[in-house]
């Protein structure tokens, strides 16, 4: 078993393609180091594994290199591993709107108006609505609002939305909050739109008795082409979920309001 400086064994991490190449400088102490069966003098082992792993249970071809560091001297060992490797499947995190019970979805009553709407219900959930989607969400006791959190786009994340230009295919957001001020700070959203629009919005606000205030501090949309507009009516709610405000589900509704065809909304969740 080989170990890194933190005296842990190697791990291996496999990208989206299922596909890896690792390189890991390691140090070993160790009193026993064996040489055609004689024992040799302890020392430090230091050198580097690489090689590449075609994805899980397949075969593994690398190489590694060794140098013995000690009173005998330096001995240097080149060599080449092969063989199969049983890598444990990758299993993600449950996403935000499963593991906190967040329902959403497009409804068949929309808005009016460019607005996000945050109504208690009577069951004590909170019911979201933009222009043409619908959310309930449970939200957290007011008196677990307390301390600072940074809320951030994770890979437990979810978000739905559609606009002119077609569904919302990426969306980053994050902001800062004190809970003991109520200041919410460092509000960023950026959604992108079948990939031929994305909105950018720099907000700010407040959070006061479980009630969230935010408000759009500046706003641009671009294509591939370039900037389309700085001129953004944004519209943005949400409301703190889990016990402990674990995550934010935030409501967006974004109108161009140089050419007002251009518009988005839809809802994402963001973690801390």
């Amino acid at each position: 078993m080989f170990f890194n400086s933190g005296s842990n064994p190697l791990s291996v991490l496999l990208d989206s393609t299922n596909k890896l190449t690792y390189t890991e400088g390691f140090t070993i102490t160790s009193s026993k180091i064996f040489n055609n069966g004689v024992e040799l003098s302890g020392g430090t082992i230091e050198g580097y594994i690489a090689g590449l792993f075609g994805g899980v249970g397949s075969n593994f071809n690398g190489g590694f290199q060794l140098r013995q560091l000690g009173n005998t001297g330096n001995h240097a060992f080149r060599a080449f591993i092969w063989g199969k490797i049983a890598i444990p499947e990758l299993s993600l995190p449950e996403a935000t709107i499963e593991s906190y019970d967040i329902s959403w979805g497009k409804w068949d009553n929309p808005l009016e108006e460019n607005w996000v709407v945050v109504t208690p219900q009577a069951n004590g959930e909170v019911q979201l609505q933009t222009l043409n989607h619908l959310a309930t969400v449970n939200p957290t006791p007011v008196a677990n609002l307390q301390g600072t959190a940074s809320y951030a786009t994770t890979i437990a994340s979810a978000f739905i939305g559609s606009g002119n230009a077609g569904d919302v295919t990426h969306l980053v957001a994050g902001m800062d909050v004190d809970f003991n001020s109520g200041v919410i700070s460092n509000g960023l959203l950026q959604v992108e739109v079948a990939g031929s629009q994305v909105w950018e919005i720099v907000f700010a606000g407040s959070v006061h008795q479980g009630l969230v205030d935010i408000t759009a501090t500046g706003g641009s949309l671009m294509n591939p082409g370039g900037l389309i507009s700085n001129s953004i009516d944004a519209n943005l709610g949400g409301v703190f979920t889990g016990n402990q405000a674990g995550a934010f589900v935030g409501g967006f509704n974004l109108i161009d309001n140089i050419n007002i065809l251009n518009q988005v909304d839809g809802f994402y969740t963001i973690e801390r």
